[in-house]
């Protein structure tokens, strides 16, 4: 009897990791429809969605034994929100320019920089388990970056921003996770959030983006206005997600799952372009479909291997 429970509690933990990832995977189309459609300029999309995200957030302080923290993690936790705030930027002028297919592969990079953190700033070595995980990743987000043209290769103009991206996003979520071993996660989260969304509140009050924020508001069509906090809620849902099934099963293999998003972007993505070409398009010709493919297989393998390596 203990046994067929087991199982089902680890169906049950498999199902809430994967629509985790579902969620994120549509939160990422979903960004791509709204930057490349119906907003103009991706920085005050960004900017909405931080400030809109905190609400929900709020929304939870009554329910919780919320309080403030010691001073030096709550430094940590603005520290943690302004890196959030402004690591957006370039990942959703990314998203703009390029696939979401694409995109999505280059989030594996996040667990290469926290490895390349752990060795430089804590002195741990790569086993050669994690040596090969980071090679594959990296082999991975290369190919993901390379686009099939006439007679020739061409590399995306959104790699370099993916990488600011994610190095700011692998900072945060380290400097997360030192917070969360004081802090309790909801409180911290919490903390966070509202300091992120006191960043991108800043952010557009500066000169260089505030007439733009004003513009963007002016024309703000019905679809912008429902599918926006649509987008915050299923982002929310898939971060509430992933952390319950952090919490009822192996941390580590939450990681190999990670692998999932990247299949379902690439699926959704795809049948969108075939059916839906107006909303998503993607290349869908042969080349550009195998560097693809080669891409995720390389990146899935990848993320498979490192969530592994230290079990």
């Amino acid at each position: 009897m203990s046994g067929i429970l087991g199982q089902k509690e680890l169906m049950s933990w498999m199902f809430i990791s994967i629509s985790a990832h579902l969620c994120w995977a549509l939160a990422n189309l979903g960004d791509k429809y709204l930057v490349s459609k119906r907003i103009r300029n991706p920085y005050v999309y960004v900017l909405w969605l931080y400030q809109l995200s905190v609400v929900p957030v709020v929304v939870l302080i009554p329910f919780v034994d919320f309080f403030v923290p010691s001073g030096a993690s709550l430094v940590w936790l603005m520290a943690a929100g302004i890196l959030w705030a402004f690591s957006g930027m370039p990942y959703i002028k990314a998203m703009q320019i390029e696939e979401p297919s694409r995109i999505n592969m280059y989030w594996s990079l996040i667990p290469v920089f926290i490895l390349l953190f752990s060795t430089l700033f804590l002195g741990e070595r790569f086993t050669h388990v994690q040596l090969f995980a980071f090679v594959l990743l990296v082999f991975g987000s290369v190919i993901a970056s390379v686009h099939a043209k006439g007679k020739g290769l061409s590399f995306s103009r959104a790699a370099k921003l993916m990488i600011i991206a994610t190095l700011g996003f692998s900072i945060q979520i380290t400097i997360m996770d030192y917070v969360f071993a004081t802090v309790p996660f909801l409180v911290g989260f919490i903390w966070f959030s509202l300091f992120g969304a006191v960043a991108a509140s800043v952010i557009a009050l500066s000169p260089w983006i505030r007439s733009e924020y004003v513009r963007e508001l002016k024309r703000m069509s019905g679809i912008v206005k429902i599918g926006l906090p649509t987008v915050v809620l299923i982002d929310l849902s898939g971060t509430a997600l992933s952390q319950l099934a952090i919490s009822l099963g192996p941390a580590a293999l939450v990681l190999a799952f990670e692998g999932s998003q990247i299949l379902f972007v690439f699926l959704i993505s795809t049948f969108l372009s075939l059916f839906y070409p107006h909303i998503i398009k993607e290349d869908l010709d042969k080349r550009n479909v195998f560097l693809k493919l080669t891409a995720l297989i390389f990146v899935i393998a990848g993320t498979f291997v490192l969530a592994f390596s230290g079990v």
